[in-house]
């Protein structure tokens, strides 16, 4: 799920997830810092536990592996540059590029891995709209991994377009559509369209509370899935 927020600072988050049968509950801290402006520069790791009822650690095994896990994430390193602003149309647009490297833990007989296994180079770019309390968001970005153990991945598109009403000051619901392609080696390439309902809550200048449900609307080699998502994030 992709939904729009301010960077702070410093954020303190805790997020839970749940995917069909997979559950990750994620305790994370991410710094970010004003370089000069228009340009600010983050990092963030977090701590991971995660319960996945249908991990098939060994295809060759008939016994499903182990269910449970929990260690640090996956380290996340971006910059993000504002290279335009204007606020008489109230219309922003940012580049923002960053590495994913593969921190966490891999999956064992014993437990199940916190990391996605391989490294890799993420660009996106976001623009971001407002009508009143009406705010538009879209976004558009390539993921490509590297390293021995990516496999058979070979990159990840993405692309998500997201409207919002600020009914209550404390208050924001969100509509959002969102479309990722997973490009594969040996393999047809994975795809998926989903629709994303979420509720945006800034409760006041250090807390905010993100709920979001999201739900697969078409699939080519990848499964229509529901996921729901909780996300409480702090500020300081």
């Amino acid at each position: 799920m992709t939904l729009n927020f301010s960077l702070q600072n410093r954020l303190v988050h805790c997020l839970y997830t749940c995917l069909n049968n997979r559950h990750l509950f994620t305790l994370g801290l991410t710094v970010t810092a004003g370089v000069i402006e228009n340009f600010d520069v983050a990092a963030g790791g977090s701590y991971v536990w995660v319960k996945d009822k249908d991990n098939d650690f060994d295809p060759d095994d008939a016994e499903l592996g182990p269910q449970n896990g929990h260690d640090f994430g996956d380290l996340e390193i971006s910059g993000r540059y504002r290279f335009f602003e204007s606020k008489e149309q109230s219309l922003s647009l940012a580049y923002i590029a960053g590495f994913t490297l593969a921190t966490g833990s891999s999956s064992s007989r014993e437990e199940t891995g916190t990391s996605q296994e391989f490294s890799c180079f993420n660009q996106t770019l976001v623009a971001s709209k407002d009508w009143g309390k009406w705010t538009a968001n879209a976004d558009i970005g390539y993921s490509l991994p590297f390293g021995d153990k990516r496999e058979n991945a070979r990159g990840t598109f993405n692309a998500d377009v997201a409207l919002g009403y600020q009914y209550l000051p404390w208050l924001q619901p969100e509509l959002e559509l969102n479309y990722g392609h997973d490009l594969l080696s040996d393999e047809k390439d994975s795809q998926v369209l989903a629709i994303t309902a979420g509720l945006v809550m800034p409760i006041n200048e250090r807390l905010r509370v993100n709920l979001g449900v999201q739900q697969g609307l078409w699939g080519r080699n990848n499964d229509k899935e529901t996921t729901m998502s909780v996300a409480v994030k702090l500020a300081f």
